[in-house]
């Protein structure tokens, strides 16, 4: 009796267990093929965009931009600084349009950028101006450009208001500008500029890799810090005179239909290479639109390298800062003179500018992988690590247009 007779013979309960064995058999030996079929592989995060400069042609850094940080190092002449350029700037384009012609000769001087800086990023900004409703207004200042408010009889409702809109604006991130001191009973115009984001970082910042460390301040003491780390493949830059080493840390695509088709945000980081020196302020002080200019295009350049990048967890949150003292150093105090009108905006004379607050809700923080994330390479090939003073720039790394926010970290 041959195998096949054998099997015939078993009962069909023995036969049943046989073939689903056997089947069971076949299938575990092809589930890796069948498995590899069926589940598919995780998307890749898109690499970050960048437009590269036409061949001869260097990456072009807004001129207003340099001239507001270094107005705000005046200004401020110690401690850190934070702006955000191109909220300002759409600020001071309204002003000038509704501005008499002094004033708006005065802006006019600064050559404010004309365009609105993008990128992929999900970066929330807002820029708005604030004028008492019982003012004489004209009708068409009304739209876009300023926003009525109670100032005068219902104060709290005022505050309410701003602080509401600039919350909707900004993603929810400032939602705290208005209040008692801020815009105290009296006010009749101000102006409000509004900055929120939450770095989701190209090249993850796991938490794990996160070491304590010290950071040593601009005013000589050192506070403990928790250190981010990177490690990815980077562009950086070095100084051929030895002044600075730069490296740019790209942002994840938002998840805006548009956001494919725009270059990638950055977080520009520009170290002061000498040791002796605990400010970021010198460099930031020295360097001028051509220097930044050469910086960037340098790293635009750059060919990416296996780098451990480490930098210390920071934030800016809730600090409402007057710009009053910034468009002093610009010019442009006459904005704020007693005898300034703004004729566009109303029949009201003298109508001067009250206020301008910048408020801005920045957080570096860890960032883990997600799937299709870029590997850690096997081989370092530098590490870069910030725990003195640095100058940053948020901004797309080749846009000429005002970065979102630029400053200087000099304390923690």
């Amino acid at each position: 009796m041959n195998i096949l007779q054998k099997l015939r013979a078993l009962p069909a309960v023995v036969k049943n267990g046989i073939i689903i064995g056997m089947l069971a058999f076949v299938l575990g030996l092809a589930y890796p093929l069948i498995s590899e079929w069926l589940v598919p592989e995780p998307p890749t995060v898109p690499e970050p965009r960048v437009t590269l400069p036409q061949q001869g042609e260097s990456v072009q850094t807004d001129a207003f931009s340099v001239r507001l940080f270094h107005a705000a190092m005046k200004a401020h002449p110690e401690g850190n600084i934070t702006l955000a350029p191109n909220a300002l700037a759409v600020c001071l384009r309204h002003l000038q349009k509704l501005s008499s012609p002094d004033l708006a000769a005065g802006m006019q001087a600064l050559d404010l950028p004309q365009q609105l800086q993008a990128s992929s990023a999900t970066v929330h900004e807002a820029a708005c101006l604030f004028v008492d409703s019982s003012a004489t207004l004209k009708p068409a200042t009304e739209e876009n450009i300023t926003y009525p408010v109670p100032f005068t009889g219902r104060l709290a409702d005022a505050h309410r208001d701003i602080n509401g809109r600039l919350s909707t604006y900004s993603g929810g991130g400032v939602d705290a500008v208005a209040n008692s001191v801020t815009a105290p009973r009296g006010t009749r115009f101000i102006a409000t500029a509004a900055l929120s984001l939450k770095a989701d970082w190209y090249v993850p910042m796991p938490l794990h890799e996160t070491e304590k460390d010290k950071f040593n301040n601009a005013d000589g003491s050192k506070t403990d810090v928790q250190l981010m780390k990177a490690k990815g493949k980077f562009r950086i830059a070095h100084d051929p005179q030895g002044q600075w080493v730069a490296t740019a840390l790209f942002l994840r695509n938002g998840t805006s239909p548009a956001a494919e088709e725009q270059d990638a945000c950055a977080l520009i980081l520009i170290y002061p290479k000498e040791d002796t020196c605990l400010s970021a302020r010198p460099l930031a002080q020295q360097l001028q639109k051509e220097d930044y200019d050469a910086i960037r295009t340098a790293l635009a350049h750059a060919t990416p390298i296996a780098a451990e990048v480490s930098l210390p967890r920071f934030s800016m949150h809730g600090n409402t800062q007057s710009m009053a003292h910034i468009m002093h150093k610009l010019g442009l105090a006459a904005l704020f003179a007693p005898t300034a009108t703004y004729p566009a905006l109303t029949e009201d004379a003298p109508f001067p500018l009250d206020a301008f607050y910048l408020q801005c809700d920045l957080h570096f923080a860890e960032c883990e992988a997600e799937p299709g994330s870029p590997l850690a390479p096997l081989g370092i090939q530098t590490k870069l690590k910030f725990t003195r003073p640095f100058i940053w720039m948020l901004t797309p790394l080749t846009s000429p247009h005002a970065p979102y926010a630029m400053g200087v970290l000099d304390n923690m």
